[in-house]
């Protein structure tokens, strides 16, 4: 139970980040294209921005899935010759 709540947790962390992300940077390329048509910055943003994003995705989807209290238990118990 308190693995499936720090994971949703997690989960939440997630979907809050994606959403500060694109609130932020829509504001930044209003901002760009509003006051600086000529020069395009807002790029820069989306792309550094964006790569956390992946990485924070990767880390709560793709490694959380082996790296998680479960996986752990499950290593513990096998060293010990018991199973779950």
């Amino acid at each position: 139970e308190r693995i499936a709540f720090k994971q949703a947790q997690r989960i939440r962390g997630f979907y809050l980040h994606l959403l500060m992300y694109l609130v932020i940077n829509a504001g930044c390329i209003a901002i760009n294209l509003l006051v600086t048509p000529g020069i395009i910055w807002f790029i820069g943003t989306l792309l550094f921005w964006g790569l956390g994003l992946c990485v924070h995705s990767l880390t709560v989807f793709v490694f959380d899935k082996y790296f998680n209290g479960e996986w752990e238990l499950a290593q513990v118990e096998k060293r010990l010759g018991r199973s779950l």
